[in-house]
């Protein structure tokens, strides 16, 4: 009887341990996901207001109305709906993106399917340890599609990226984020063809 009282109870500690840590990284990363949106806001504002071309300006605009829904918690939308918020629920589960400073370079496709991949990278020596993660369309769940080593033959810095617009090198649009730890330290998007050809992001592909 006394044995399964100490069961029971050992039982329900650990169940309650179990829910204080999920429901603790789940507010992590509820704040990260926060935090990303409004400096990837704050990117794509700061170029609408150097660009003159009409185009580009309403495109960039669509990109901020939607970080800006995302950052609205009235708007009804679920954040678990996020494919950036299902990928850093995936990176949570990787101990070593938390450890220092770590980088997610996003480089969407767009085509019949409209492809979500993110590299996550962290620096460890003279090496870069890339993760590449996929959006699996069946189950709409985050996946560890491989993993590599690169050599660190430049230090990332993506405000050296940005170039003006028709003179970069990249067909698509791409978001550079700089992460520490917890905390997001900077978050830097280029429309298509406004990164310049020293980028970190052609050494991945």
């Amino acid at each position: 009887m006394i044995k399964n009282i100490i069961l029971s109870a050992i039982y329900l500690l650990l169940l309650t341990s179990l829910s204080i840590r999920t429901n603790t990284e789940s507010c992590k990363v509820n704040t990260l996901y926060n935090s990303w949106n409004k400096a990837t806001l704050n990117s794509l504002k700061s170029q609408t207001d150097t660009i003159n071309n009409k185009y580009l300006v309403s495109v960039l605009n669509s990109y901020k109305g939607t970080y800006e829904m995302s950052q609205n918690p009235d708007n009804g939308q679920e954040y678990n709906k996020s494919y950036n918020y299902k990928l850093l629920q995936k990176i949570s589960e990787y101990p070593e993106f938390w450890c220092g400073d770590f980088y997610i370079i996003e480089n969407n496709s767009s085509g019949e399917v409209y492809q979500f991949k993110s590299h996550v990278l962290y620096r460890k020596g003279d090496d870069f340890i890339v993760y590449t993660f996929e959006l699996e369309y069946e189950n709409r769940t985050v996946i560890l599609k491989k993993k590599k080593t690169v050599k660190a033959v430049q230090l990332i810095d993506p405000q050296k990226y940005h170039t003006k617009y028709g003179k970069g090198n990249n067909p698509k649009t791409i978001l550079i984020s700089h992460f520490n730890k917890d905390k997001v330290i900077s978050s830097d998007f280029y429309f298509c063809f406004s990164m310049n050809k020293t980028s970190i992001v052609y050494l991945l592909e």
